[in-house]
């Protein structure tokens, strides 16, 4: 194992983060759009006249979901693929498991954290003042979904600018 091979290695690895990140927005993201309006009788915005949204939205959001899912599996193959090549090599492994990449991933889950925190702060006045109707349900999975992509998302940009 070359550092060579190390370094074409952990590009692939982030790649595949920012691919997994776009999916999960767009999968999870679709599933958001259907669960608040579809699964969950108690959302009502009041963006729509009738509190049914448009046709449109409904099916952007099966789409979406679709698309991400399928999206999200390939890419957690790859990663899988990835993580299985480089524990097959434990000079791969360890030149891969080093302070940057450490100090990076604590990084992103301090930046997802904020983001959660910010979704936190702008519930309440959706609900006191715009009358959107948020339960535990749907308010659980737009938290959840925020902060996984954001984790991710932070991730890819600070191993980027490292790499740089």
């Amino acid at each position: 194992m070359t550092m060579r091979d190390a370094e074409r290695h952990d590009a692939a690895r982030v790649r595949a983060l920012g691919w997994l990140a776009l999916a999960l927005a767009s999968w999870i993201g679709g599933l958001v759009v259907l669960f608040a309006w579809l699964i969950d009788p108690n959302v009502s915005p009041p963006l729509f006249s009738p509190p049914a949204p448009p046709r449109a939205l409904l099916v952007s959001a099966i789409v979406a979901a679709a698309a991400g899912g399928v999206a999200s599996a390939a890419a957690f193959a790859r990663l899988t693929w990835l993580d299985r090549r480089a524990r097959r090599d434990p000079a791969l492994l360890a030149a891969l498991d080093d302070e940057r990449s450490r100090a990076n991933g604590l990084k992103a889950c301090a930046v997802a954290f904020g983001a959660v925190l910010v979704a936190a702060l702008v519930a309440i006045p959706l609900e006191v003042r715009f009358g959107v109707v948020l339960t535990a349900k749907t308010f659980g999975l737009v938290v959840t979904w925020l902060g996984a992509v954001t984790a991710l998302a932070a991730f890819v940009v600070l191993e980027r600018r490292d790499a740089a």
